[in-house]
């Protein structure tokens, strides 16, 4: 499994975080996403995605979100028959 982080938005800082499964040489198959908030950190620890996220607390001025949260995310992989 592969995971991709990517910024999505200049003005936002949206914050995705998309999981592929490799199924060959150059081949892949989409798996989750999820979305992040403002801004963030990935890290993956014993095959779990660990993902820091940046958001705005209510008293936060614009340029500088403060919340922070950590979220721990697993990709499951199901054997289909196909």
């Amino acid at each position: 499994m592969s995971f991709l982080q990517l910024n999505c938005h200049n003005t936002t800082g949206s914050f995705e975080v998309a999981t592929f499964l490799v199924t060959g040489k150059n081949q892949y198959k989409k798996g989750d996403a999820y979305s992040a908030g403002l801004s963030g950190n990935v890290k993956v620890v014993n095959g779990i995605i660990h993902v820091t996220e940046v958001s705005y607390a209510d008293s936060d001025p614009s340029c500088c979100p403060s919340k922070k949260r950590t979220v721990k995310l697993k990709s499951v992989l199901l054997k289909t028959n196909t």
